[in-house]
């Protein structure tokens, strides 16, 4: 299966959750699937991760190139028909740089050009899987779907996707809930305690899960 993974920066605070991004590509890698990498090439500002950082502007696709070695291309060059699958990762920049979602919570919108990919995803009724807090965003885009979804086991953060129209799940970091009417897989990444071990065998899940719909 050919999957599309959407990044936005390298890092949890202001991009894509690292840990999360580099499991899905290696869940992705040890079922066989091949995979490409897609970010905007918009200029976003840094947080700082230690006492002695600084904020800077700097640009979504360069900073996720560090992740995906230097093979990512522009969000927009994205075919759809090329690919059987999206993938997106968490990371706090999933909420600031892909959709005003950090700033406007429920009432924001999804970046224009991920949302029409997303859509077409959807509508194609090919496999969308959506990590941490990127299940808010597909659920944006889906807004009164009712797909079922999970961001963990917290109250409050499945309350959002009630409030976004969706039914929520309530699953442990190595658990996943998949809505087959809708074909999306949603997994709990950071969302949950952290669990690094717990977070791969969700994605892995998940990515061997792909693997069976193609054979």
């Amino acid at each position: 299966m050919k999957v599309a993974i959407i990044l936005c920066g390298c890092g949890f605070k202001d991009g894509s959750e690292i840990h999360e991004s580099v499991l899905s590509l290696l869940a992705l890698d040890a079922v066989g699937h091949s995979t490409h990498a897609f970010a905007l090439p918009s200029p976003f500002t840094t947080e700082p991760y230690t006492s002695k950082g600084v904020s800077e502007t700097r640009n979504q696709l360069e900073e996720a190139a560090r992740i995906s070695r230097g093979d990512i291309m522009e969000l927009s060059l994205l075919d759809v028909k090329a690919y059987d699958a999206l993938w997106i990762p968490g990371g706090y920049g999933v909420a600031q740089s892909l959709s005003t979602f950090a700033k406007e919570g429920i009432y924001g919108k999804v970046n224009p050009v991920l949302e029409k990919i997303i859509l077409s995803f959807s509508a194609s009724k090919k496999p969308i899987v959506a990590v941490c807090i990127a299940p808010y965003i597909v659920g944006m885009a889906l807004r009164g779907n009712k797909v079922r979804m999970t961001v963990g086991k917290d109250p409050g953060h499945l309350r959002v996707l009630e409030e976004l129209g969706h039914i929520p799940v309530a699953k442990p970091a190595d658990g996943y809930e998949y809505d087959p009417q809708h074909n999306i897989y949603t997994s709990p990444g950071y969302m949950e305690p952290p669990h690094l071990a717990g977070i791969y065998r969700s994605l892995l899940s998940i990515s061997e899960a792909l693997g069976r719909i193609v054979n």
